[in-house]
């Protein structure tokens, strides 16, 4: 009799504790400072700038970033999307990895420039982002994996300025 009122007592703490979540998940308030959050995390090891018009936690694991603007350190608009879906894997991220099981990019235009004459590129600070051979705490590489993307109504530009004629 007792061991079932104790049952009872944590199921519906984990019921109350399940709903409080995602009421919280879903205020403005939240919403605003988690997105502000991932906008500073992203700035501070991207080097340009990103804007995000709002993050909501969907489940199982996964975030939906709406109006995202990602800019240039010279504050060249690289890239913009509607939306961004990113789907996680929990243990994956228990060990300190970023496994992302499926990535959809709604509407997204990408604004790739480059000036033969000089051979700058508006999208250099990406590549010098993704060839950093940074270790974390452990000493290991830092472990990121993509298994699908989907783009939807994508679009890709490519300049190439100062071009002689």
């Amino acid at each position: 009799m007792k061991r079932g009122r104790i049952v009872h007592i944590v199921f519906l703490l984990l019921v109350v504790l399940y709903f409080g979540c995602n009421m919280l998940m879903h205020s403005g308030k939240v919403s605003g400072i988690a997105t502000e959050y991932v906008a500073s995390l992203v700035r501070k090891h991207l080097g340009g700038d990103i804007s995000l018009g709002g993050i909501k936690i969907i489940r199982p694991m996964g975030l939906n970033i709406d109006n995202v603007v990602l800019k240039a350190p010279d504050n060249d608009t690289i890239a913009t999307l509607s939306s961004a879906t990113v789907r996680m894997k929990v243990l994956p991220l228990l060990k300190g990895h970023l496994s992302i099981s499926g990535m959809r990019l709604l509407n997204p235009d990408i604004r790739l420039r480059r000036d033969s004459v000089t051979g700058q590129t508006n999208y250099q600070f990406i590549l010098d982002l993704l060839s950093k051979d940074e270790k974390d705490k452990t000493g290991n590489m830092p472990y990121i994996s993509v298994n699908s993307v989907i783009v939807k109504n994508g679009r890709v530009r490519y300049d190439d300025t100062g071009k002689p004629y």
